[in-house]
Parts: structure tokens; C-alpha cells; sequence
């Protein structure tokens, strides 16, 4: 027995160490710090770090609770928390383990163990900065404990307390590593209430993981009163999923995300089913074989379908073995078919704004278990051949790796180099900011942004893609600096089109906004480019305000040059605030007149664009217009200005 306990602790580290010579590598590929979600668990940490903070509405604190004390403003910071995330991800697997033994026995949880070590979407999240890697080995936790105290409660048994408090403290950890770790609760209540109906409410062991759950979420609920108003506060569930894409997302400061009510106003009951339907058929079964693949095979549609239909098919198998023995496995089968059901469902309707696979991963451990419970009679009284087979192929396997630790000793310099221009260039955004201003970035995974955890980032919104409404964005929010780099341009194009156009040097410009100036490089091209922002243009030279029909207001004139030179032509800028939204083309006359009233020279047109050929674009109330009018060379002497709009 003894001898047997060793053998397992020998291929339990000889597991850990192939997964550390495979993750490694994706390690020291990984030096995008603001890919995927990383920028946020790093900005969030370093919030935590300064007192600052524990949460951005979204992400939630638990994970990047476990970074904050290795929290620095520096690149260094980054390649710090990829370690963390892989020492995260081998406790993970002990967890895996640990589980999976109580329920397949040894040599089924190696089996587990090593299907999961081989997990691609795992070994990804291990390498970046990921809540996944943390959230997988608890969810797993509550999914065991959830279904025991279950089980316990509908027995009877006397500890069915004690288990009921444990579900709930690792439920509580889930939803403070996750904001769907909250179905946990649901999924508990819902199974009891199949089974006891009502009369669960009597049970001790079902208030006993309410409490616990409640006291474990108690301090993210204050903090989420306190700062967003409201206790159980998440941007994804209060807004995010009821989005039609994650860029619409990316709004104005003014602007109100949708809600549940907003969205059912504007979207027919078909189009929700369409939306649910879309989910089920195009996006299920590739999102659960990504989250379910291993290392090394392909994402053809073969195996997508194949995969799906077979798991089907186990499901109906593995559920007629437990109608056999119904009253034993009832719960266990039960709880997963009920939560694997609601996870379906729910990122089938998110998919739109994303089918990331990893939204999926925490199931994949118990799908892996239930299918060597189902399969576990193939291989009882073989367990000598298959340890020694096992001990084999990973010894191989981490022979070949093992050039992988060589990359150890150079992962920071290396997430350094990689990332130094970037880090200047924020650098001289810190520079030019104080805490709180606010600058325009992105939206864009290029930059290291979270280096400026303390300012605010307005990404362009993809809303009110014109001029008029972002140059009153950037006068509103004070905005001196702006930062654009090419993924920023190729998602803003209908903005960033009427000045820039990208080449394969980088972008550039024949000429820039009004008001912008590029600091950093000096000259186009540029992949990166920063600009500093004068809002001074928009203040006239002279003030002389004129209200029209409370439509829209005059400010003033500028003049360039500011006195015209004799028989030269000059610009005549009228500075306008919108008093209403424009819903139609607005004309606007200038009548130069001189000292008979004679009509010397004129200009007229749109006061911001023919609306006929803009039809999807908003112009509100508020907005400033700057109206530029070429005028004809005048002789020296005195001018009257008109100035009229018309339809």
C-alpha cells in the first residue's frame, strides 16, 4: 500500500512538471500584458495595492487579491503575476486531484489529472494574467461540495449541516473569483426544489449555505453598495449581456448602456429566440470542444461535431447507468445536468458579445470525471500496465520539454524588451496627466494602459462616429492627451478616416483635427501615435452669441489670418453649439457687405454635413461645430457680416 502511495506521488509531480515545461513556453510568448483580460486584473491589483479599490463593476476581487502583493508600476509586475497564474494552475491540478480521487479513485483521478494537464484553454489560462485558472480548481470545489451537502440534506444524515457550509464557502469563493459563480446559488436551490419541492425551506443545511454564501460575498456587496448603489452590482449582468456586440460597449460618458427593460423594448421576441437559437447551433458545440480540447488537436469542424454528438450520446448513457442506481446518484447527476443546462443556455445568449471558451472551462474537470466514472469498469484490476504506461509516455514527454525551464531567467527581461516602447509611450502620458484626468486610448490591446491604473481611459465609443461629438467629448472631460495606434484606427475607421489612413509604415496624415498636434514621434508614419489636444480653438477670437429659434447657438467668429491681408483670401470660422439634437441638413449663409450693402463676397453650406448621405449619425444637443468658410479677397475698408441658416 505504501509502495502504491509512492508510485501516485511520483506521477501526481511527474504530471506537474510536463505541465510547467508546457506552460513555461506560452509564459515567455505572452508579452501582449493588455490582451484579453489582463489589464484589468493588473489595474485592479494595483488599485488594491494603493487602497484604491477592489473591483471595476466587472471583474471580480479575488483573483487579483492574489496578486496585489506583488503590485508595482512596472513591466516586471506583469511577468511577476504570469508566475503567480502558474503557481495557481498547479494547485489547481492538486485540487483536481484531490477531487477526482474521492469520487474515481486513484487511478481514474490520474486519468483526470493528466486530461486536464493537457488542456489547452487550461495551459493558456496558466499562462496570462486569468481569473480562469484560479476559478476552475473552486468552482470544482463547490461543484463536489454543493452535491454532497445536497445529498446529505435530502438524507437526513447528521452532517449534512457541515457540508451545507462548506458549498456555501467555496459557492462564495467561486462568486467572488467570478461573477457567475452566483448560479452556484441558483443551481443549489433549484436542485433542492426538484427534489423536496417547498419543504426545503425547513432544512437546516439549505439556510446553512445561504448564510455562509451571504457571509463570504459580504464585503464585495458593501463595496459594490457604496460604490456602485447597488449591492449585487455587475456591468455584465446589469448591461453586458444585453448588448448585440462587445463595440457597443465603447460609449460616451453621457451615454446609458442597455438593460434587461431596454432590451426588451427594442428587440421582438423573434429576435431573441434568433439570438438563442444562433447561440445553441453555431457557437455551443465549438465553444465546448475548444474549452474541452487538448494540446495539439485541431478546431476542424469534424471534430467539433463529432465531439458534440458523442458527448450527447455519452450523456444519455451515462444518465441510464444512473437510472440503475437512481436513488444513489440522483443529486450528483442532477446538480450537473441542471448547472451544465443554465451554462449552455447563458453563453449561448452571450455569444454575441462573446463565445470565449473559457466561460466554459470550469465543467470541463467535471466532464472529465463523469466520463471516467462511466468508463472506470474498462480498467479495474489493470492499474499495474497502465501506471507503468502512464510513468512512460510523461517521463518522454517531459524529456522533450525540458529545454523549456532554459526560458526561466529570462522571462522578465524578455517581457521588458517587448514591451519598452510601449511603456514610454505611457510614460509620457503619465507625464503630461495628473491622477483622475482623463486621456483617449483604444480601444486597443497594444498599449500597457494599466500602468495608469490612477488615470481615466476613454476609449473612442463607436457611437457617433463624427467630429462634432468627439472634439465635445474631448472639451467636456478636459482631454489633453490622445494616444491612436492601428488597432484603434481599424476599429474607428469611419471617424479616423476623414484624417488618417494607414499604411504599412504605420499611420499618417496630410493634415490634423482642430486643436491636435503629434508629440510622439515627431513626423508620420507612426504605429503608435500621441497627440496633445488645445481645446483654445474652440473659443472664438471674438464672442458675439446669437440664438437661433433655439436650435442652435453662435458663439462667435475667428478669423485667420486674424486681420485678412488686402486682396488675399481668408477663413472665416463660425463657432456653434448645437441647443438641440440636428435631425435635419442645416444650411448656413455668410454674406460679406460692404459699406453700400452690396454682397462682396459669400459662402454657404451644410452647418455639419447633408444628412442625407449620414443618415445613421447623432448630432445632439450640446455638441460644438466648428464652420470654417474660404472667403474672397476684400479691399481695405469697413464690412458688415450676415450670417443666416436654412433649411
Amino acid at each position: 500500500m505504501r509502495r502504491n502511495s509512492v508510485v501516485y506521488a511520483f506521477l501526481l509531480i511527474l504530471v506537474l512538471a510536463v505541465f510547467v515545461t508546457a506552460v513555461i513556453p506560452a509564459i515567455y510568448q505572452n508579452t501582449a500584458s493588455s490582451a484579453w483580460d489582463q489589464r484589468d486584473y493588473l489595474k485592479i491589483a494595483l488599485w488594491m495595492s494603493q487602497g484604491d479599490g477592489i473591483t471595476d463593476g466587472n471583474r471580480s476581487p479575488l483573483y487579483p487579491l492574489l496578486l496585489a502583493p506583488f503590485a508595482s508600476r512596472e513591466i516586471a509586475f506583469f511577468t511577476t503575476a504570469k508566475l503567480v497564474s502558474l503557481g495557481i494552475g498547479l494547485a489547481g491540478l492538486g485540487i483536481i486531484f484531490a477531487i477526482s480521487r474521492r469520487i474515481v479513485g486513484k487511478l481514474g483521478a490520474l486519468l483526470v489529472l493528466i486530461l486536464f494537464m493537457a488542456n489547452a484553454e487550461y495551459r493558456q489560462a496558466a499562462a496570462f494574467v486569468d481569473v480562469e485558472v484560479l476559478l476552475v480548481p473552486l468552482f470544482l470545489l463547490a461543484w463536489y461540495t454543493g452535491y454532497q451537502a445536497i445529498d446529505r440534506i435530502v438524507s437526513g444524515t447528521s452532517d449534512a449541516l457541515t457540508w451545507s457550509i462548506f458549498a456555501g464557502l467555496f459557492a462564495g469563493l467561486t462568486y467572488l473569483a467570478k461573477g457567475t459563480g452566483m448560479l452556484l446559488v441558483l443551481l443549489f436551490a433549484a436542485v433542492l426544489l426538484l427534489i423536496l419541492g417547498l419543504d426545503m425551506l425547513r432544512k437546516r443545511g439549505f439556510w446553512a449555505f445561504v448564510f455562509t454564501f451571504i457571509l463570504v460575498s459580504l464585503p464585495l456587496w458593501i463595496y459594490n453598495a457604496v460604490r456602485f448603489g447597488n449591492p449585487l452590482f455587475n456591468v455584465n449582468t446589469q448591461h453586458y449581456i444585453w448588448l448585440d456586440s462587445w463595440e457597443e460597449s465603447y460609449v460616451y460618458p453621457s451615454d446609458s448602456l442597455p438593460t434587461a427593460v431596454s432590451y426588451l423594448k427594442t428587440h421582438s421576441l423573434a429576435e431573441m429566440a434568433e439570438r438563442l437559437w444562433n447561440g445553441l447551433t453555431l457557437v455551443t458545440p465549438k465553444q465546448w470542444y475548444k474549452a474541452a480540447r487538448l494540446a495539439g488537436l485541431p478546431e476542424s469542424e469534424l471534430l467539433v461535431w463529432g465531439t458534440a454528438v458523442l458527448g450527447l450520446l455519452v450523456l444519455l448513457l451515462i444518465g441510464y447507468q444512473v437510472s440503475r442506481t437512481w436513488p444513489d446518484k440522483r443529486v450528483p447527476f442532477l446538480y450537473t445536468l441542471l448547472g451544465l443546462v443554465m451554462f449552455v443556455i447563458l453563453f449561448a445568449w452571450y455569444h454575441p458579445i462573446s463565445n470565449a471558451a473559457r466561460f466554459v472551462l470550469p465543467w470541463i474537470p467535471v466532464i472529465f470525471i463523469s466520463l471516467v466514472w462511466w468508463l472506470g469498469k474498462y480498467w479495474r484490476g489493470r492499474e499495474r500496465p497502465y501506471l507503468l504506461i502512464t510513468v512512460s509516455i510523461l517521463a518522454a514527454i517531459l524529456l522533450i520539454q525540458m529545454d523549456s525551464f532554459t526560458l526561466l531567467p529570462r522571462l522578465y527581461t524578455h517581457d521588458q524588451t517587448a514591451s519598452r516602447q510601449p511603456v514610454a509611450t505611457i510614460q509620457t502620458i503619465l507625464r503630461r496627466t495628473q491622477p483622475g484626468e482623463t486621456f483617449i486610448l483604444g480601444p486597443t490591446h497594444d498599449q500597457v494602459e494599466w500602468l495608469a491604473y490612477d488615470r481615466t481611459i476613454q476609449p473612442i465609443p463607436l457611437i457617433r462616429q463624427n467630429w462634432p461629438s468627439f472634439s465635445t467629448l474631448l472639451l467636456d472631460e478636459n482631454v489633453s492627451t490622445i494616444l491612436l495606434d492601428e488597432e484603434t484606427f481599424t476599429r474607428r475607421q469611419i471617424l479616423l478616416d476623414d484624417y488618417w489612413h494607414l499604411t504599412d509604415d504605420g499611420l499618417t496624415a496630410d493634415n490634423l483635427p482642430p486643436g491636435w498636434t503629434l508629440i510622439e514621434p515627431d513626423t508620420f508614419p507612426c504605429a503608435t501615435c500621441l497627440f496633445a489636444f488645445d481645446g483654445e480653438v474652440f473659443t472664438p477670437l471674438v464672442r458675439q452669441e446669437m440664438d437661433f429659434a433655439g436650435q442652435v447657438k453662435l458663439l462667435g467668429y475667428t478669423l485667420a489670418p486674424a486681420t485678412p491681408l488686402p486682396e488675399q483670401p481668408f477663413t472665416l470660422t463660425l463657432h456653434w453649439q448645437l441647443l438641440a439634437p440636428l435631425t435635419r441638413t442645416t444650411h448656413v449663409f455668410v454674406h460679406i457687405l460692404d459699406e453700400s450693402g452690396e454682397i462682396v463676397a459669400q459662402s454657404d453650406g451644410p452647418l455639419i454635413a447633408d444628412l442625407q448621405y449620414y443618415p445613421d449619425q447623432e448630432f445632439l444637443a450640446g455638441s460644438y461645430v466648428l464652420d470654417d468658410h474660404l472667403l474672397s479677397p476684400l479691399l481695405p475698408g469697413t464690412y458688415a457680416v450676415h450670417i443666416g441658416l436654412y433649411d
